[in-house]
Formats: structure tokens, C-alpha cells, sequence
């Protein structure tokens, strides 16, 4: 449990940042919170006993900051934007799925102002969020883990140490990637099962059952794709994002990424059909449409070969 004396500023209150800063709160902390969107500020401080803040740099003296924001680079322009009045030996915590480049060169900043950075990105989604149920992946030196590990045990179940400075959000990268392959696997795969007229339910309840499952298939079709909700809380542009940081990743370290590449080519394809961002379970929805004009039966299927 967090220590009600410790003051804990959190930055961007979006759809996950907003469960942390209450998980936080619950914990024992004080929680300071900050989000452009002054409304939604005051309606979550109002509703959780958090101490709403309009000016950013009323944060600058609590002992621990984490941000949540949508990139890394906004990450770093925060930190900038408050470096020269953040409390010496103070403990930077970014939730944000940020690039680990932009992390190391955060790393490199912070300590010449005498701050310890960890980066701890999230990974469940907002339910889980909400009950305190998600995994923390956290890199950074271990003193600077075992400082923040009271907070991210507040917000996590399972809080995973990946190693130095920058692993934590590679190891999400890399989680997101492979979460957004399976999730275009099953939508290809569902497309195919469409045509052939077999019932989207009977594709999924069979491949829950099967060695096809993943959690796509357990969770994003029947919950948000089959009854067309489309409302999983994380944008199709995050996703595009992440999986662009792991083909980064990927590039960088010299290896093979075809599979993440070519996921990547059919996300920023969907990207490009919407007139805005949408949830990234629309990219079902994106590839089911694109084969709308088909036949839904195959007009022959090839002869199976004489046993």
C-alpha cells in the first residue's frame, strides 16, 4: 500500500490514467491530478477525493509524478516543461506506452536534475483498470523500482520487473504487437468463416474451444465486435502507434519482423478508411466491410486430393 503521506501527481487522465489516479487514492496517497480537460479533472476529483490541479506546475513538488499520456514525446515535453522546479531525488513513474528511445533520453535528462525515472507501462484494459487487476511491466534501476513498487502494486496485480530503463515499454510494444496480430488473425479468420456462411458466434464459441483462442477471441469479438459496440477504450491510432514502436524495436535490433510488419500495413490501412480515430476493434469491422461485395459462399471450393 501506498503511504498517506507520499503526494502523488498524476498526468492525463484518460481512459486508463483516470482509474490509476483513484486506484492511487485508494491506496493511501494524495493524489494530485492533472488532464487538459479541466471538466473531466473536477468531475473525477469531485467523485474520488482527488486535489484537482489547473496549473501544471503545481505538480512540480510532489515526491512521485507518473504521466499517462499518449506518447512518449508528450511525455518528454512535460518533463521539460516542469525539470526545473521537480524536487531533487524525486521518482518520475511513466505508465505512457512510450518508444524506449524516448525513455533512455528521458532516463539521460532526469538525472542531471537528480530525478529517478522508471517506466512502467500497463497492460489489461479499462475494466481491469478500474479494479486494480492490471500487469505493470517496469524497467529502471532497482532502487528506483523498489521505490515506486508500492504505487504500482496499487494499480497492478501483476507487476512484472523487465529489466533497465526502457524494457518495460519495449516489452509492451512487443505485447501489443502480437495482441493486434492475433486480433487481424481472428478478423481474417472470421471474414473467411463469414463468407463460407458459417455464424459468427458458432466461429467463436468453436475457436474458444479450440487451440485457436487468444484473447481476441475470448474477449474483443464476443464483447465489442459481435454486438457492434466497438467501445474496448483503446483507440485504433494506439494501437497503430504501438506496433509502429515495435517494428522500431525490431529494425533497430537487426530482426525479422515480416508478421508485425504486414499487421501494421493492414492497421494503418483501416486507419486510413475512418473520417476519425476509432476503437481499434473496428479493424474487424474495417475488414469484414472490405469483403462485403463478395460472394458470401464461394463459388467452388478446390477438389481435397484422392486418399
Amino acid at each position: 500500500m501506498a503511504s498517506a503521506e507520499r503526494t502523488v501527481a498524476v498526468i492525463g487522465l484518460g481512459n486508463i490514467g483516470a482509474p490509476v489516479a483513484v486506484r492511487l487514492r485508494s491506496a493511501g496517497s494524495r493524489v494530485l491530478a492533472f488532464d487538459l480537460r479541466r471538466r473531466v479533472v473536477a468531475e473525477l476529483a469531485g467523485e474520488h477525493d482527488l486535489e484537482a490541479v489547473e496549473d501544471i506546475g503545481a505538480v512540480a513538488g510532489a515526491e512521485t509524478i507518473v504521466t499517462i499520456l499518449p506518447t512518449g514525446v508528450q511525455v518528454a515535453e512535460t518533463f521539460d516543461a516542469l525539470a526545473s522546479d521537480l524536487r531533487r531525488g524525486a521518482l518520475w513513474i511513466d505508465m505512457s506506452s512510450s518508444a524506449p528511445a524516448h525513455t533512455l533520453a528521458l532516463g539521460r535528462r532526469a538525472a542531471q536534475h537528480g530525478i529517478r525515472v522508471v517506466d512502467a507501462p500497463l497492460s489489461g484494459g479499462v475494466r481491469r483498470a478500474w479494479d486494480g487487476a492490471l500487469t505493470v511491466m517496469v524497467g529502471g534501476d532497482d532502487d528506483a523500482v523498489d521505490a515506486a513498487m508500492p504505487f504500482l502494486q496499487a494499480v497492478g496485480s501483476s507487476v512484472q520487473r523487465t529489466g533497465p530503463l526502457g524494457s518495460g515499454h519495449a516489452m509492451k510494444a512487443l505485447n501489443n504487437g502480437v495482441a493486434a496480430a492475433g486480433l487481424v488473425a481472428a478478423g481474417e479468420a472470421l471474414t473467411v468463416a463469414t463468407r463460407f456462411g458459417i455464424d459468427p458466434k458458432v466461429f467463436v464459441e468453436v475457436i474458444n474451444l479450440s487451440t485457436g483462442r487468444n484473447v481476441a477471441t475470448e474477449r474483443k469479438l464476443p464483447e465489442h465486435v459481435l454486438p457492434r459496440r466497438f467501445d474496448s477504450g483503446f483507440g485504433l491510432s494506439l494501437m497503430v502507434k504501438d506496433i509502429t514502436i515495435a517494428c522500431e524495436l525490431a529494425d533497430h535490433e537487426r530482426t525479422p519482423a515480416e508478421v508485425l510488419h504486414r499487421v501494421l500495413g493492414v492497421c494503418r490501412q483501416a486507419q486510413r478508411s475512418f473520417d476519425a480515430d476509432r476503437d481499434h476493434t473496428e479493424v474487424v469491422s474495417w475488414l469484414l466491410a472490405e469483403r462485403a461485395d463478395e460472394s458470401v459462399v464461394p463459388a467452388a471450393l478446390p477438389e481435397a486430393d484422392p486418399v
